[in-house]
């Protein structure tokens, strides 16, 4: 009986022993691959972050990972990880700016995936929010979609045509969220349905061609001035 038990306990504990071996591997991937980011040597990035997703993958018995690949409280920190490697994955495929967005599509997609209704959300906003702002993405609708999932912004429709608006229409219209529609029954009731619809059309204007942004962009910003007029003669 002891001698079972003690043979059990070491196939246990070799068993942990590989376990801690694959992951540092796959932490080594990781680490090899930010640092090719870094020396904007993104061939080896790739080569590298694709090592650490394969690995993943086998460690979990293989096939398409999604959340429920993983355990929410023993693999929190793993999911993590990924989630910022299918961030940077993304990034790479748009810096190469290939005609075919397949791939690009891809893991934004499965960023968002891995981002909703997690701790990290609004730091995915964030990232988003942040790379739509101060660079230059060559995809950038696409990633524009990924920031309305996550619910970015929550003016969705202003936010889908801002490249077309006046500086101050988005301002004035969170304004007018905020400081009127806030403030009565029929206002919140009015912004919680726009809250579920409006991220779906959106997405369909981001879509849809320039002219009829620069159309729905007008339309808001004749809004905007109406509001203004009307609700906040301080802008003016």
């Amino acid at each position: 009986m002891r001698a079972r038990k003690k043979y059990k306990a070491q196939i246990e504990q070799a068993a942990r022993d590989s376990h801690i071996a694959k992951f540092n591997r796959r932490m080594e991937f990781v680490r090899q691959g930010v640092a090719s980011v870094k020396a904007k040597d993104y061939k080896s990035a790739l080569s590298y972050f694709h090592l650490y997703v394969d690995g993943l993958e086998k460690s979990k018995g293989g096939g398409d990972l999604t959340p429920r690949s993983f355990d929410p409280k023993q693999d929190s920190a793993e999911m993590l990880m990924f989630t910022g490697v299918l961030w940077d994955l993304a990034k790479i495929y748009d810096k190469m700016a290939t005609k075919d967005k397949t791939k690009l599509r891809y893991y934004v997609d499965k960023f968002v995936l891995f981002s909703k209704g997690t701790s990290y959300q609004r730091l995915s906003q964030e990232m988003l929010r942040k790379f739509l702002t101060n660079d230059s993405p060559h995809n950038r609708a696409i990633f524009k979609e990924a920031h309305v999932k996550l619910g970015g912004g929550k003016c969705f429709i202003a936010t889908a045509v801002e490249e077309h608006c006046e500086p101050m229409t988005v301002v004035t219209l969170k304004r007018f969220r905020d400081e009127i529609l806030a403030q009565s029954f029929f206002g919140r009731a009015f912004t919680n349905i726009y809250y579920k619809i409006g991220p779906f059309i959106a997405i369909k204007l981001i879509r849809s061609s320039e002219e009829n942004q620069k159309r729905v962009a007008r339309v808001l910003g004749r809004l905007s001035n109406v509001i203004s007029f009307r609700f906040f003669p301080d802008e003016k």
